[in-house]
C-alpha cells in the first residue's frame, strides 16, 4: 500500500525527521498545487490551503471562500495557487473556461481575509490554465499550449511567442542576489 509522507532535513543537526501532519498532500495526486513564500509552503487541498511554517515547523490551515461566492454549485471547476507581488492568489475557473475569479490572502489562517481581487474575462479564446505569476501579472496556458500573459497593471493580454509542454509547465521566478556578481 502507498503510504505517502515528507521529510524535513536540518542542516544544523544534520539529520532527516518525518513530519507528522494528517491529510498531507500527495505529490503525485492530482489536482496538488503549491506555492512557497516568506518560509512557508502552501498547499491547495480540497476546501482549504494548508500551510507548513518552516522556522516553527507547524501546520496550519485557511479556508478557502465559500464555494458559493465563486462559482454556482456542483460546477466542475479548477483552482490554482500563486504568489503575485508577494501575496498569495488563488484563481478559480469553470473547467477549461474563463473567466477567472482571482481572490488574494490577507492573512493567513483567517478565512474572512480572503478578498475579492479580479476577474478576469470572457476571453476570445480559451484558456486552459494559469501556470504562474510575475510581479504585476501571471503567465496562462491556452488551449493550443500557447503562453500568454495579463498584466493587471494595464489590463493587456498578450502572447509571449512560445508552446509549452501540456505536462510539465512551470514558471520559476528569478532574483539576482549578491552573490550572483562574485567569482
Amino acid at each position: 500500500m502507498y503510504d505517502p509522507f515528507w521529510e524535513i532535513y536540518s542542516l544544523k543537526s544534520n539529520s532527516w525527521r518525518k513530519l507528522e501532519c494528517p491529510g498531507m498532500p500527495d505529490p503525485w495526486g492530482g489536482g496538488f498545487h503549491h506555492v512557497n513564500l516568506n518560509e512557508f509552503c502552501h498547499w491547495l487541498m480540497s476546501s482549504y490551503m494548508l500551510s507548513f511554517d518552516f522556522s516553527n515547523e507547524i501546520f496550519f490551515s485557511t479556508n478557502l471562500p465559500s464555494e458559493s461566492d465563486i462559482l454556482p454549485p456542483l460546477t466542475l471547476r479548477e483552482e490554482n495557487l500563486v504568489v503575485l507581488n508577494g501575496s498569495i492568489l488563488l484563481i478559480v475557473n469553470e473547467f477549461l473556461k474563463t473567466p477567472f475569479h482571482i481572490w488574494i490572502l490577507g492573512e493567513l489562517g483567517v478565512k474572512e481575509s480572503w478578498t475579492k481581487f479580479f476577474v478576469l474575462g470572457p476571453l476570445d479564446f480559451s484558456i486552459m490554465r494559469p501556470i504562474g505569476a510575475g510581479k504585476s501579472h501571471i503567465f496562462i496556458r491556452k488551449e493550443d499550449n500557447e503562453l500568454a500573459w495579463f498584466d493587471f497593471s494595464t489590463q493587456r493580454i498578450g502572447e509571449i511567442g512560445a508552446k509549452g509542454d501540456l505536462v510539465c509547465m512551470q514558471i520559476i521566478t528569478y532574483k539576482e542576489n549578491l552573490y550572483s556578481s562574485w567569482s
